[in-house]
This record gives structure tokens, sequence and C-alpha cells, in this order.
């Protein structure tokens, strides 16, 4: 099945195979793609929503702790307070012993509690012990009494009541008194109003959520709905609103906190975050089928063309019809396949005219020996004229230039010892010296080592030339110019130096100092030349500055390529 399937592919039209393949290329990795990226989006929007769902809760836990222990530390304080215990722990109490209870015990102690917490409404001592009753200090304990609701366990812990007919919720301990009044009841009461202890737990979350809160006894102490209202609201939504919840919180004092908090924005952007991957992968996949059938269009039509003209070939016709003229890589294979039909009728042609091309040949090779014999000789006739008529520096001048074209032409090779290449460089520098009237002086330092190694031709000359023209020739100051020329080995390699004092150049034209330009051209066809001849790169190395001139450093291998003569560009 897998081979038909193959052989049925390997021969579908290459335009139809195109497409295929771009869209089986696009569409996978785009599905994929869309798919993970709505989880993972979904995954932190869900941990996002748990994680402030987290911070709720805590903040609520904190919020009830908080309040809840300072009530009951001003409790426990009262209740074992040594002055109130010593003073309820009498046998009897005259109109005046009670006056002074309360006077200097009782309403201090309770007023001083209830001014440093004024969400406290009243706290109360509700006693069994024969006292008068004390505006809402102290009260005798009757039928009508709450503390009959109250857990009537004896117990130093604070506990907790809500009375649901008032709405006012009770904290309250016992104390425990000495002597014969320790078979007495004795309670103290705090009242508190639940709005003034639950009044910031109606703003925890900008979502809907629900708040229950139940005592120990398991009354319910406050309740704070929202999530019954959002569902009515959002009931023609496509997505209902959920509820992130956990178990129940339990306070230190035993209460339970149930909390429960719609997750509606959890999942409304889920549900947008589906809607615009779908309309954004309708229209990429829209965008796949109109560029794949576009590149199946531009590229299999000339191909088309193209083999269509192949086939029609013939040896008298040896053009294309219909060329195609974008530069793309098919114009290039149009442009090649031209070249190829160029290229037969040139070696068709070569093949008639061989015996004319080769006389051709034959009187140029002539033409080059004559040719640098005569500038040569006539050279040698101007020198020999000058000493004969007492004019050195024209003999001179005109044995230099004979030198230096006899070793520049080397008789028609492009490689020489580094022995002539340095005879050819020198003898042009002190060409130029007489040209500039020796205002610059010359330094060589040759290593010895050098001179044995071949190398190609006018490599060096380039860069005196640039040193004299572009460096001596622009010193503005009272210095004189001075040009070195240096040769020596190092790590199997030959090293050039060309160095001049000159103003140097700046970074911008250090950069551009290698491109093809007319100013540089001679340097861009050396490292061209460089890099034909010994297949390396950046042997080339110029640097520059204003205190120290510039100096140019040719790095070559001490081997050049053996590769005949003739096989070298002239």
């Amino acid at each position: 099945m897998l081979f038909k399937t193959k052989q049925l592919f390997k021969n579908v039209h290459f335009q139809k195979k195109i497409i295929l393949i771009s869209l089986l290329s696009s569409i996978i990795p785009l599905i994929l793609l869309t798919i993970i990226g709505v989880f993972v989006i979904q995954f932190f929007i869900q941990q996002q929503e748990k994680s402030a769902y987290e911070d709720n809760v805590t903040s609520i836990r904190y919020q009830l702790e908080t309040k809840i222990n300072s009530y009951q530390d001003s409790l426990l304080f009262l209740a074992n307070n040594a002055s109130l215990i010593q003073e309820l722990s009498k046998q009897r109490f005259s109109n005046y012993s009670q006056y002074d209870l309360y006077k200097n015990t009782v309403v201090p102690l309770f007023q001083s509690v209830t001014f440093q917490k004024n969400d406290i409404q009243k706290i109360t001592l509700f006693t069994s012990l024969d006292l008068y009753d004390h505006g809402e200090y102290v009260k005798q304990i009757n039928e009508e009494s709450i503390v009959h609701l109250f857990d009537q366990q004896k117990t130093t812990d604070v506990r907790s009541y809500f009375d649901e007919d008032n709405q006012l919720l009770y904290f309250y301990t016992t104390i425990f008194l000495k002597g014969n009044s320790i078979d007495t009841q004795n309670f103290l009461v705090l009242t508190i109003e639940p709005s003034t202890l639950f009044t910031h737990l109606n703003a925890i979350s900008n979502e809907p959520y629900d708040l229950l809160i139940y005592s120990e006894s398991d009354h319910l102490v406050y309740q704070f709905e929202r999530l019954t209202q959002q569902e009515a609201r959002q009931s023609n939504q496509l997505i209902k609103p959920a509820a992130l919840d956990t178990d129940p919180i339990i306070l230190n004092n035993q209460w339970r906190v149930v909390f429960v908090k719609t997750a509606q924005t959890v999942f409304s952007s889920t549900f947008y975050l589906i809607t615009a991957a779908s309309v954004l992968f309708l229209i990429v996949l829209i965008f796949l089928i109109i560029s794949s059938w576009w590149l199946a269009k531009t590229v299999v039509h000339p191909v088309n063309a193209l083999t269509k003209q192949m086939a029609s070939f013939s040896m008298e016709h040896l053009k294309i019809k219909d060329f195609y003229e974008s530069t793309d890589e098919i114009g290039q294979l149009y442009t090649n396949f031209q070249q190829m039909l160029d290229q037969i009728h040139k070696l068709i042609n070569e093949v008639y005219q061989a015996e004319i091309k080769q006389r051709k040949y034959e009187l140029r090779a002539l033409q080059a020996q004559i040719n640098p014999h005569f500038f040569y000789n006539s050279l040698a006739l101007i020198s020999n004229t000058a000493m004969i008529h007492r004019q050195p520096e024209i003999s001179e001048m005109a044995h230099l230039l004979s030198h230096f074209y006899r070793l520049s032409l080397n008789q028609g090779n492009s490689r020489l010892t580094v022995q002539k290449e340095l005879a050819l460089t020198i003898t042009y520098a002190k060409i130029q010296q007489k040209m500039h009237h020796h205002s610059f002086d010359l330094q060589v330092s040759i290593d010895e080592r050098t001179k044995e190694y071949d190398m190609i031709n006018l490599l060096l000359q380039p860069f005196v030339e640039n040193a004299i023209f572009h460096g001596i020739d622009h010193i503005e100051d009272d210095r004189r110019g001075v040009l070195t020329i240096r040769s020596y080995c190092s790590d199997h390699h030959l090293l050039f130096e060309v160095h001049d004092n000159g103003p140097g150049m700046s970074p911008e034209q250090l950069k551009s100092i290698t491109e093809k330009t007319n100013t540089h051209y001679g340097i861009h066809n050396v490292c061209q030349r460089i890099a034909l001849y010994y297949g390396v790169e950046n042997a080339l190395k110029i640097t520059s500055s204003p205190e120290n001139g510039t100096r140019v450093r040719l790095k070559l291998p001490f081997y050049l390529p053996k590769v005949p003569n003739d096989q070298f560009p002239k």
C-alpha cells in the first residue's frame, strides 16, 4: 500500500505536488501550534485564577482571625485580671463594696477595653453572685439572660454565639473565682455587631462570589451571595459560570468559612481565545491556499515552458524563443541554458576556426617577445646617451625604469621569486623618490630567508603606491616622510609589511579600503589574486592611526601551489 502511494505521488503533476507539499508542511504545524497555544494559555489563565482565589482565601482568613484574636485577647485579659477576680471572690457584698467594685474595678477595666476597640458594642459580666445590676456592665443571671443559650461547660476557652433574632454576635468566657464562690456562674461577654467584624468581606474580589461563615456550634454567622445574580444575568451565554472552591476554611476558633468564587473569567477567556484562534486559523489557511497556488503558478509555469522548448530544440536554432526575464533561480536556469547554447555555438565555431586562432596566438606571442625587448633597448639607449652627455639623473631614471618593467613583465609569467618581487617593489619606490625630489626616506629590511621562495608578481607595488600618494604626500607638518618595506618569516608564512608615517585613515576609510573603487582598485585586485592563487582568505591586514600612520601586513604561505605558468591568468 505504501509503495503504491509513493508511486502514485511520483506520477502526480509537478504543480499539484508543490500545492500538496506546501499545504501539508504548513497546515499541520499550524494546527499543532494553535492547539498547543490554546492549551498553554488556558493553563496559565487557570493558574492565575487559582492563585487569585488562594489570595482571597488568605485575605479572608487573615482579616477574620486578626479581629477574633483581638476579641479573645481582650476577654482573656479581663477574665484573668487579678483585681477583678479578687473583688468578685469576696463572701459578702455590701452596698458600699458593690459601689466600690463597680466604680474602681469593673467599669474602668471594661471601659479601657472598649475605648481601645470601638467595634466592641459592650462588655457585660453575667453572674449568679449577690450583686445588683449595673447598667450594661453587670447583669444578674435569670431566666431571660442570654447566657442560658451559651455552652455551659466550665472552661476558660473563649467561645462564641450568634443571636439570629437580634443579629448580634457574642464572645464569652467563664471567670473562675476563689473560695466558696467557686460554684457560682460568671460569664464575661463581649457583644459585637456582625457588620463591624465582616465589614470588609464584601469586597474581597471583583468577581462574583459566595461567602458563608459558620460558628463552632454550626450557626450561620455571616452570608454574602453574588453568584446567583450573576448567573441570572449571564444565563444566555454559551459558557455559564463555573465555581472555584476548596474544602472549608477552619479558623483557629473553629469557625468554618465556605468561599465559592466564579470562574467565569477563565472560561470566558478560553471561549474568546478559541474563537480568535479559529478565525486566525481560517485566515491563515486561506492565505496558505492562495500562496501555494501562486507558488505553483510562478515556479511550475516557466519550468514547463522551458521543458517544452528543450523538447523542441534543434541544432539549427540555438536560441530560446520565450525568455524568462526574472533574476530568480528560474531566470538563472533560463540564463544558464542559453549560456550553454551559446557555449555550444562557440565551440562549434572554434572547431571551424581553430587554425585561424592558432595563427593569431602565434602572432600575439611574437609581438609579446618583440615589444618588451624594443622597450628595454630604447630605455638602455636613453641611459647611455644621458651618461655620454653627463646627465646621471636621467641615466639612473632610465635604468630604474628599464629594471622595473623587466621585472614586472617577467617574460609573461605570473610567478617569480620573492627576491625579484622585492627588487621590483624597491625599484618602484626609488623611482617615486626621484619623482618626489627625494622628499621622503626609504627604509628596507629584508630577511634573507624569504628570498628563496616563490610568489605571484605585483603584490607589494600597489601598497607602496598607496603609502606614497595617500600617506606621505598628505603630511602637513614639518615631519619628513618615511616609507618602510620589510619582509620576514614566521610560523610557516612569509610576511611583508609596508609602513608610512602619514596622517593615517579614519575608521570609515579603513573599513572601505578593500572595496573595489576607482581609488582602491589595486588593493581589491591584490586580494582577489591572493584568494585565487593561494586559496586563503584574510591574508591582508591594514591598521591605521593618526599617530602611527598606516601599516599594511601581508601574510602568505611559504609555498605557492605548483600550477603550470600557462594555466595562470596573464
